[in-house]
């Protein structure tokens, strides 16, 4: 089933970016628009007094922020992070739908 929902994404991918460019390749990734921002965004560094900080570490504090936000503060969150590390029995006696939540995550 995985497998075969894989492949369903993978050529609606292939036929929107036909529907949408024309081609599904390029001759080189720099060519395509939009490429010159990519370092700027996930490559670049700043100076942060003598130290030399990559901004590669300040998008993984943004995730961890969100992401902990999202298992602290949100129903489903909560419910994961709750039925995830096997105490069943002491989520559904909270009312997480174990189940549910067990059949979401796989």
């Amino acid at each position: 089933m995985t497998l075969g929902t894989f492949f369903i994404l993978q050529g609606l991918n292939l036929g929107v970016t036909r529907m949408l460019s024309g081609t599904v390749s390029s001759s080189s990734i720099s060519d395509m628009d939009g490429f010159q921002f990519g370092p700027e965004v996930f490559a670049s560094d700043f100076n942060l007094g003598p130290i030399n900080v990559k901004i590669l570490v300040l998008w993984w504090i943004l995730f961890v922020v969100v992401a902990s936000w999202c298992c602290q503060k949100t129903k489903v969150g909560n419910w994961s992070s709750r039925s995830a590390w096997g105490r069943c029995g002491s989520a559904r006696a909270v009312g997480v739908p174990v189940k549910r939540v067990k059949i979401a995550s796989s």
